[in-house]
């Protein structure tokens, strides 16, 4: 008895955490656009445009928001809890680090964080 009822509570979590995983997959991905500056490129959704700032490590990356130009090696995500209409993180899958990318009009920066490209 005790093996069954825990071989269903297994069964359960199981069932529930690739329940989440699809719901996550689920919610609309954005298609953000690449917009060539010159020295660096910048990427654009809905009128808002980031630029780079700094490498981070792939840990930070928060939830997929989306694919650069529906390119799904090339992925977007929220840095952190920081809200991604101001900060995000664009990744190739096959590189190791990140790229953490700001909307061009924020000018309030996390403790922590200096600028690696020219801000432009």
């Amino acid at each position: 008895m005790k093996k069954l009822l825990a071989a269903g509570l297994c069964l359960i979590l199981a069932t529930g955490c690739g329940w989440r995983d699809k719901a996550e997959e689920a919610a609309p991905l954005r298609n953000y656009t690449r917009r060539d500056l010159g020295e660096v490129s910048a990427l654009v959704y809905e009128g808002r445009e980031y630029i780079p700032f700094c490498v981070v490590s792939k840990a930070d990356r928060g939830v997929l928001l989306g694919y650069v130009d529906g390119d799904r090696d090339e992925q977007v995500h929220a840095y952190l809890d920081l809200p991604p209409e101001q900060w995000i993180v664009s990744s190739l899958t096959m590189d190791a680090g990140a790229t953490l990318m700001k909307e061009r009009s924020v000018t309030d920066i996390p403790e922590g964080l200096t600028a690696e490209y020219p801000q432009i």
